[in-house]
């Protein structure tokens, strides 16, 4: 492994920072995937599905025997890729700054670690380069494709960069490893008048003010609950800008995120009923939408096993997590119809964090990630009981 690794790290290097120039916002990354996929071809992968839920793509190694399915994500995010490097990115207002790219360039290290081992029948390994992550849509965009169902998946890996840790530190942990997320879009309706006039029209703003406090209540009802939820305002506009008319459009956005869906889905439905007593008693029209909805990342035991024993054998700290991180992933849309697990890598203790402008993925931690990967390949092969049956979808 270690010689496999000295010879290939330049190269997935390089792979990694080509991916930085081409970021692609979500269900936008036709070069990322084209790109993505030429290297695939030259790896003489068993299978090689393109087009898959959009630019999805799934490379399998191996003809017989139960899959494995590692992940990484094709997107990058609308933020303008400030570092001062040759290969910032080309596209004008979109960067890679969570980190998607190392992701995608340590699994094509696995692959290219696979096209040179000679599988047998007892399993196959599967690499999925899944679209649109970053909006919740494209595992489920996967999931309605058919594939899985076709190729039968029996178990998902994936990792996340974690800045805020030390470098190669692995982290992981059973059950909840990341938290459900749902976006709320509060639109208020009323009518305009003139500014001068406002007695004539029917203004938001009083109902916008009560809102904004019952939210504040809200979270403070959560933190007194201290049951891991949070609802955090993310926006709110009112009206437009014209000084000559009196206000007739809200709108209020907010994110709730806990470490139980039903929670999360219980917090939605008590404010969109005091949202609507809100614009009842002030004669407003009321439209509550949810959006970027992320299901809860759940981990499996013999998955996180697996990881663990893995890191374990390449004399990597593996420190338990007591709770599960409060960003959201698309990978939980996986975990919940087929076993799945995910773990973390810091990425350095002062490392820029994630969606900031300043944001690169830091090429030291793709050996780590590669040698987690490549371990529990083997792992997974030697293992009589690597076969864990796909569940129903729900």
């Amino acid at each position: 492994m270690d010689e496999f690794l000295q010879h290939t790290i330049q190269e997935l290097i390089d792979f990694r920072r080509r991916l930085h120039q081409l970021a692609e916002r979500s269900g936008q990354e036709k070069n990322t995937a084209e790109y993505v996929s030429e290297i695939l071809k030259t790896l003489n992968p068993a299978q090689l599905h393109t087009n898959i839920g959009g630019n999805g793509i799934v490379a399998i190694f191996g003809k017989r025997g139960p899959l494995i399915l590692f992940r990484a994500e094709l997107d990058a995010l609308p933020i303008e890729d400030s570092i001062n490097t040759d290969y910032v990115s080309h596209t004008v207002g979109v960067g890679h700054k969570c980190g998607h790219d190392g992701h995608m360039a340590a699994l094509l290290g696995l692959g290219k670690w696979l096209s040179l081992q000679n599988l047998k029948n007892e399993a196959r390994i599967g690499l999925l380069f899944q679209p649109a992550e970053e909006t919740g849509e494209g595992a489920a965009k996967i999931i309605e494709s058919g594939l899985l169902e076709s190729i039968q998946p029996s178990a998902m890996l994936a990792f996340h960069n974690l800045p805020g840790y030390p470098k190669h530190k692995v982290l992981l942990k059973e059950g909840v490893f990341a938290k459900a997320s749902t976006g709320m879009i509060i639109s208020l309706k009323g009518k305009t008048s003139h500014a001068a006039h406002p007695e004539d029209g029917i203004s938001p703003v009083k109902a916008v003010i009560e809102l904004l406090s019952y939210l504040e209540h809200v979270q403070a009802d959560r933190k007194r609950l201290d049951d891991g939820s949070l609802l955090t305002i993310v926006h709110a506009r009112i009206g437009e800008v014209a000084f000559g008319t009196s206000p007739g459009e809200a709108v209020v956005m907010a994110t709730v995120r806990a470490e139980n869906t039903a929670v999360m889905d219980e917090i939605v439905t008590q404010v969109k009923a005091h949202v609507n007593e809100i614009a009842q008693a002030n004669l407003l029209k009321v439209n509550v939408t949810e959006t970027e909805r992320f299901e809860t990342t759940d981990n499996n035991p013999d998955l996180t096993t697996l990881v663990a024993q893995s890191a374990t054998d390449l004399g990597l700290e593996v420190p338990p997590l007591d709770s599960p991180f409060g960003w959201s992933e698309d990978f939980g849309r996986f975990t919940r119809i087929m076993p799945g697990a995910m773990f973390g890598i810091g990425s350095g203790n002062n490392h820029p964090q994630l969606h900031h402008p300043d944001y690169d993925f830091p090429d030291e931690i793709i050996p780590t990630v590669v040698s987690i990967y490549i371990k529990c390949c083997q792992l997974w092969m030697e293992s009589a009981n690597a076969s864990i049956p796909i569940k129903e979808k729900t």
